[in-house]
Parts: structure tokens; C-alpha cells; sequence
């Protein structure tokens, strides 16, 4: 016991003895920090760098504001940095063993950063902080950062109350997607690029009881984000500068004008959850003159997209920012097979497509999108600029399953007896139904006679059908397309603009600017996979229902204005989009209710 008491008595004396000579070989350092107006500054950084070995030993500030470091000894560079301050620096302080050295700091206010805007002003631009409604500015890496190429869609995500969605059959809204601010309809939100009216797209929003229906807003998506330098968005009091179109608010899109420089983004991507359905249900094979479109069958929603920019300058005081996105984007699927469709594959009849119809994002081909900002100053201080774009692209969509014994107007008859029936067509009836018509000679008026055809179990009689299928004067749709149909429906876009101005600069603090802009938008919309039963049974199964276009021109005249007056205009007085129009609603194809409409 003696011994062991002994033993540990002899450790604890050296490493006390350790202790000591390691304390009197080491230096400290210590010290407060505050800020320029002595209040002090808790949770400082402090490093400490040793001038000849470089090597580092850190401490924060307590509570107090107060420091202290162990260091070996030696000469030092001391920085102190803090959040909301500027670093400060204290070069070649010198520490000797067994000294304590003691340093205070005092820190800087940092410098506040600010974001210059023109959107909503009439004065010159400003600093965002001195405007007196709020301005929300979106910078490029806002855009970089995100895992979507479309503008519409990266916006959702940075801009409070924008709100944007990709929604399956939505007709006409599949091409061009309308964008709500604050709740609002998509052409209460004014649309400017570099402070310029952006023209309206070429599709009248009608989905049906929404808040969106009647509105012609602008199509955000033909804008590669790629060019936008940042994006100003003013609420509050818009639309007492900007008029009754600005109710939601304004958005100003401000494009790159870097006469040099460029960059390169490539990006790609897919969905893992889908429901692949049957590639083996559709496409060629299937019995019908209908091959059911392969559209969302067998894919992840595969997407690539690659997005260039590059500065280039014109002379000395002048520059041409060229920008340029194209992508590609598969649908996607998140259904299953129908209950009716999935009763009639029970039941023997195996031409419906798995599945049968589609519920995802549509696919888009081609998306092509360039942009073009240009600008020159000359030296009597006149600025020439502008700004033009193209787009286009082609988007296809589904639409709701057409069943072979229920869709009315195609396959469906009257009820007989209580079951369902087919719908026949009667070429006799059709020449001697007595509706102010002449049967011709030798039949009588409401002649004809084709057999009915009942359901039964979800399966059409076969001895009625032969005979129907036998008779030349009778026919039914459900011969030619036994599985149904699921139409598809899209559009070829093309969106394509050209706004240019000059603007003065007097020594003097007037200005003046004058601009003019033209626009075009216009969709030339498609649909196949489908069928126009009052043609009877020879109908097309693709059709073109027409273009929709939009055209519009905008002037401003040239104004003068000092930097001081209250109701200065930086672009000039805006004049209302004007010129022809040809465009017409987008009432739903799928619920058309006129005779002689497809289905």
C-alpha cells in the first residue's frame, strides 16, 4: 500500500513539474473586442498565424466580448472577424514564453450590401433599401442553383405567391402554362424585359371555373434563365404607376449585358417513381386503325438541356449578350390502369393501352430558346439598345380514355331492354329520316332496320356485331377501334420578339427615351389518336383544329424629364399593346358539344 501511495505521489510531481515547464515555455495572448461605439462583440473569430510556420491556433470571443490564446512563442498575424463587421488585421505582434500579451480590437461596421432596381420608380434607379414598398431582386445564381432549366418553374421556388404548375390534360394550357401572382389571373401580372411590356401569348386561358379563366397572360417559360442577370419584382402599389394590368404586381426581367464572358451549363435528369405501364400495349401491332400512342408509356420522365451565354462587345462603348437554351423532356406517368378499362381487358378484350390513360407531364421536343441584348453609347451621350428573342417548341398531352362502349357521340346507343348497346350506324335511316329531307325513290321516309348490339359483361354481343359488320348499310366505330382511344393533343409554339430604343443623356440631368416592340405569339395546335364520328365510319384520326396568334406592337414617344421631377418615367410613357389578333379561346376539345366535333 506504502509503495503504490508512493508511486502515484512521484507521477502527480511530474507532471506538475511538466506543467510548469510547458507554461513557462508558452506565451498568451488575449483581449477585447468591440465595435466602433464600444458595445462589445460576442462570437468573434480569432486566428492567430504564426509569421514563420504558418500555423493557425483559434479562439471566439466569450459573452463579454473577451479572448485568450495559448501560442507558442514567436511573431504572429492576428485577425479578428465577425458577422456584419470588416476584418481587422494586426501584423507582426510578438509573443515571448512566459509573457502575456494583451491586444483589443475594435471592428467596422461592414458595408451594407445593396441591390440597384428600376421597377417601380420614376426617378432614377436606386438602391433597393430606399424604396418604400417592398422589391424582392432574384440574382442569376438564384437560378443556377435550382435542378429545373424552365424559368416558369425556378421562379416558383424563389418568388413569394408565384405560383406555376405542370398539370395533366389541361388542353391548350399544356403548351403554355399559366402563372398567378398573389392569387391573381396571369394578365394581372405586367411582364417587362429591361423595363419593356413583354407581348401576350396566344392562348386564352379556360380550364373551367378558375381564376384564371379569360386571362391572356405572358408566356414567362420562352425566356432562357440563362440571360437574366436579375429579376425585379414589385407588389405593393404596382399598379398605381403601371396601370390596371399591374394589379397582382410587375416582374422585370433584366438580361445580361457583359460584353465578355460567357458559360456553359449542361444539365439532365429523370424521375425514379413511375408506373412504366406496357410498351407492349401500344404503338404498332394493336388490332384498330388506332395504334395508341406510345405518349408516357415505358419512360421516367428523362429530361436534357444544355444552356450557353456569352459577351461580346461592339466597339468600345457598346456590347451584344447572346444567350441560348435547348432541351428535350419525356412525360411522365403516375397512373394505373382504370377500373372500366381494366374490366374490359378481364374480359377478353386485349387492344387497350396500360395504361389506358396517362396521367403525368406532357412530353416537350425541340425546346429551342434564344435571346439576343445589345446595347451602344456614343459620345454625344446617346444610348442605342434593344432586345429580341425566338422560341419554339412541341408539346404533346393526353387526354381523358375514350371507352369503346360508353363514350357518347361514338360508341355509345340508346339502353334496350335495361343493357347498354352500341351505337350503329344506319346509312338507310341516315337518307330517309323525314327531317326536311327527300328520301330518295323507292324508300320510304324513317326506313332502315341495322341490328342492336348489346353489352353484356363488358362484351359486345358477337352474333349482333357479325351482322352489323356483314351488312354494307350499317357500321359502328367500335369495328374500327375495338380497344377505344386515347387522344393526344398539343402544339407547335413559335414566340418571337424585337424591342429597340434610343435614349438621351444631357449634362444638364435631362433625359429622354424613345422605343418601339414588336411581338408575335402563336401556337398551331394538334390532335391524333382520335376520331370525328359525324364523318362516320371512314373518319380521319388526326387533325389540325387550328392556329392561335397573337400579335402586338408598343411604342414609346420620347419625354423629358430631370432626375427631380415626381413623375419621371425612366423608359418614357408606355402605350397599350396594339395591332391585329387572331387568336380564339381554348375551350377544352375533349368537351366540345357542337355536331361534327372530334372527339
Amino acid at each position: 500500500m506504502l509503495y503504490r501511495l508512493a508511486v502515484l505521489t512521484v507521477i502527480l510531481l511530474l507532471i506538475a513539474m511538466a506543467s510548469t515547464a510547458h507554461a513557462q515555455g508558452t506565451a498568451t495572448l488575449s483581449g477585447e473586442v468591440k465595435d466602433a461605439y464600444g458595445s462589445v462583440i460576442p462570437a468573434a473569430d480569432i486566428i492567430a498565424t504564426n509569421n514563420a510556420t504558418g500555423a493557425e491556433v483559434t479562439d471566439t470571443t466569450d459573452a463579454v466580448g473577451n479572448y485568450h490564446l495559448t501560442l507558442e512563442p514567436g511573431t504572429y498575424t492576428v485577425t479578428v472577424e465577425a458577422s456584419g463587421f470588416e476584418a481587422a488585421t494586426a501584423s507582426d505582434v510578438e509573443v515571448m514564453a512566459g509573457q502575456t500579451v494583451v491586444r483589443d480590437f475594435s471592428l467596422e461596421l461592414g458595408a451594407v450590401t445593396t441591390s440597384i432596381v428600376v421597377v417601380g420608380s420614376r426617378a432614377e434607379p436606386r438602391s433597393v433599401t430606399e424604396s418604400t414598398v417592398p422589391v424582392d431582386v432574384i440574382r442569376t445564381e438564384d437560378f443556377t442553383s435550382q435542378g429545373s432549366r424552365d424559368l416558369a418553374t425556378q421562379l416558383r421556388t424563389v418568388v413569394p405567391s408565384f405560383n406555376i404548375n405542370t398539370q395533366p390534360i389541361s388542353d391548350a394550357a399544356t403548351v403554355v402554362r399559366p402563372a398567378n401572382l398573389r392569387n391573381l389571373a396571369p394578365d394581372h401580372t405586367l411582364i417587362l424585359v429591361n423595363g419593356k411590356r413583354r407581348h401576350r401569348a396566344a392562348v386564352i386561358t379556360w380550364l373551367g371555373n378558375g381564376i384564371a379563366d379569360g386571362s391572356q397572360g405572358p408566356d414567362i417559360s420562352t425566356i432562357p434563365s440563362i440571360a437574366v442577370r436579375q429579376l425585379e419584382v414589385l407588389r405593393d402599389g404596382a399598379a398605381a404607376q403601371y396601370g390596371s394590368d399591374a394589379i397582382a404586381g410587375v416582374m422585370n426581367f433584366q438580361l445580361k449585358n457583359a460584353p465578355s464572358g460567357g458559360s456553359l451549363e449542361f444539365q439532365t435528369g429523370a424521375h425514379l417513381d413511375a408506373n412504366p405501364g406496357d410498351p407492349a400495349t401500344c404503338g404498332s401491332g394493336i388490332i384498330g386503325d388506332i395504334k395508341h400512342s406510345c405518349n408516357g408509356i415505358g419512360g421516367h420522365g428523362q429530361n436534357l438541356s444544355v444552356a450557353g451565354n456569352v459577351g461580346l462587345p461592339m466597339g468600345e462603348d457598346g456590347f451584344l449578350n447572346l444567350s441560348m437554351e435547348y432541351g428535350t423532356a419525356d412525360p411522365t406517368n403516375r397512373a394505373i390502369q382504370r377500373n372500366d378499362a381494366q374490366g374490359i381487358i378481364d374480359a377478353g378484350n386485349t387492344n387497350l393501352r396500360n395504361t389506358a390513360q396517362v396521367w403525368g407531364s406532357p412530353r416537350i421536343n425541340h425546346d429551342l430558346k434564344l435571346f439576343a441584348n445589345f446595347g451602344k453609347l456614343f459620345e454625344n451621350n446617346w444610348q442605342f439598345y434593344g432586345h429580341s428573342n425566338y422560341a419554339s417548341r412541341k408539346v404533346t398531352g393526353g387526354f381523358y380514355f375514350r371507352n369503346p362502349h360508353t363514350r357518347g357521340g361514338v360508341f355509345r346507343g340508346p339502353k334496350v331492354n335495361g343493357l347498354p348497346t352500341l351505337l350503329v350506324g344506319d346509312r338507310v335511316w341516315a337518307e330517309t329520316a323525314p327531317e326536311s329531307r327527300t328520301p330518295p325513290p323507292g324508300r320510304e321516309p324513317g326506313a332502315g332496320g341495322c341490328p342492336i348490339v348489346p353489352i353484356i359483361d363488358n362484351v359486345p354481343d358477337p352474333d349482333a356485331l357479325a351482322a352489323v359488320e356483314a351488312d354494307p348499310d350499317c357500321f359502328t366505330l367500335y369495328s374500327r377501334f375495338p380497344g377505344g382511344f386515347t387522344p393526344q393533343f398539343g402544339g407547335d409554339l413559335i414566340d418571337y420578339s424585337l424591342v429597340t430604343g434610343l435614349r438621351g443623356f444631357a449634362d444638364n440631368g435631362f433625359t429622354w427615351d424613345a422605343s418601339a416592340g414588336i411581338g408575335t405569339s402563336e401556337i398551331d395546335q394538334f390532335i391524333f389518336d382520335t376520331v370525328n364520328a359525324s364523318l362516320g365510319y371512314d373518319t380521319p384520326t388526326s387533325f389540325r383544329p387550328g392556329i392561335y396568334r397573337v400579335s402586338g406592337a408598343e411604342a414609346t414617344w420620347p419625354s423629358m424629364a430631370t432626375p427631380s421631377s415626381p413623375t419621371r418615367r425612366t423608359s418614357g410613357p408606355s402605350a397599350r399593346p396594339s395591332g391585329s389578333r387572331t387568336s380564339r379561346t381554348s375551350a377544352p376539345p375533349s368537351t366540345a358539344s357542337s355536331p361534327g366535333g372530334w372527339n
